[in-house]
């Protein structure tokens, strides 16, 4: 019998890319109108450029390690006394303005102020733009109270609260375990371990909600929580580890706790 239920945030609740696409686009508008240029492609352009410039970043085996993105990099705050956020802070504007102007250049434009600009003023917008899925407040509202609710994200704490509060998750849960706290990621299973020790239950009571097959999946499948994986997109889940269930839509869940 399931007694508490585990949720991811980014992809499953929250549809971060959406978030991060919006404002960019927001933030290219300008530039993309005064030069005729598509706004799609240039934002297309900003993404292509932030990975392989973060993976070349000092930090990139801690922030590969907790899991904080590329697109992330791109308006973090990244408080904490870490070393390496520490060595993060005094490296990310420079990440960020040589980002934005290498997206420029790609289409023969040299605006060097413009980039420390949208460097500037791009954090502030995505911090306040957090978007949900069609159904996440639906849901959130009717399993709020029926069953204990506990979060398991990803990613480092100054950024995964950002979220988390931004986008007025915060009030349902009763635990909330950010991976960067325990300096791991799921699918570790430290971090499931962590979360069962805290709400005292058994991982035969429980089960996983999230999107991701390898973090959410697998990482329940290593301490015996069952899972439902959330795949909007109908994806292949190939072969090796399955999911106890598969949903398209987050309300299709309740089909599987009654």
């Amino acid at each position: 019998m399931i007694k508490a239920i585990l949720l991811d945030l980014d992809e499953t609740l929250l549809h971060e890319r959406k978030s991060a696409e919006a404002v960019v686009l927001e933030t290219v508008q300008p530039i993309c109108r005064e030069h005729d240029i598509d706004p799609e492609e240039m934002m297309r352009t900003v993404f292509e450029m932030a990975r392989p410039r973060w993976h070349q970043m000092p930090t990139w085996e801690y922030c590969n390690q907790v899991a904080i993105s590329s697109w992330e990099g791109l308006w973090g705050e990244f408080t904490g006394q870490h070393p390496k956020l520490v060595q993060l802070r005094d490296i990310i504007h420079e990440y960020r303005v040589k980002t934005w102007y290498d997206s420029m250049k790609a289409f023969n434009l040299d605006l060097a102020d413009t980039a420390e600009e949208m460097a500037t003023t791009y954090p502030m917008a995505r911090r306040k733009r957090h978007i949900h899925f069609p159904e996440t407040q639906e849901v959130m509202d009717k399993l709020y109270g029926k069953y204990p609710l506990a979060l398991l994200t990803n990613g480092t704490p100054s950024v995964q609260w950002i979220k988390i509060r931004g986008s007025g998750l915060e009030k349902y849960f009763e635990h909330i375990i950010i991976s960067g706290d325990l300096n791991t990621r799921k699918p570790d299973p430290v971090i499931f371990h962590a979360i069962l020790e805290r709400m005292d239950i058994s991982a035969d009571e429980t089960i996983m909600i999230g999107d991701n097959l390898k973090s959410d999946i697998e990482g329940a499948a290593r301490v015996g929580i069952k899972s439902v994986w959330v795949n909007r997109r109908s994806d292949d889940p190939g072969e090796g580890l399955l999911p106890d269930f598969i949903i398209k839509d987050l309300r299709e869940l309740f089909e599987i706790l009654n």
